[in-house]
């Protein structure tokens, strides 16, 4: 499945179409200590294939970079914003990746319910030893 994005200049509106490939090969060799990326679109991390590390967000931590949230599924704006909130402040306070993705989930899973599959939609992508990414 061939994923094209739209790369938006602030500035000028214009946008640069680049496939999923051209995209994670903009974080190859990033020397500034990236840490992490964080994917606020819906199904970034989602896959077709049944071997599972294909879609954007994995193909980013196989360019190099530790760690990557993305959505798996589509979300409500609403639900988004929780999780964004819960994990960013998370991060703030040092904790590490992983820890702040599960926090962040269960904020959402007790805003929104257990019965409501949301909760389980951000994962994260890692090739870190532990979560501690800073």
């Amino acid at each position: 499945m061939l994923i094209i994005l739209a790369l938006v200049d602030d500035r000028t509106g214009n946008t640069w179409e680049v496939d999923d490939e051209r995209f994670s090969s903009l974080f190859l060799g990033a020397d500034d200590h990236l840490g992490l990326v964080s994917l606020a679109t819906c199904e970034g991390a989602k896959s077709d294939s049944p071997k599972g590390f294909l879609g954007i967000a994995p193909k980013i931590v196989q360019k190099g970079v530790p760690a990557v949230v993305a959505m798996r599924y589509s979300v409500l704006i609403s639900t988004a914003e929780i999780f964004i909130e819960e994990f960013y402040n998370a991060i703030a306070e040092r904790k590490p990746v992983d820890w702040a993705v599960q926090w962040a989930r269960n904020q959402v899973a007790l805003g929104r319910g257990l019965d409501n599959r949301e909760f389980a939609t951000p994962v994260l992508f890692m090739r870190a030893e532990d979560g501690n990414i800073f």
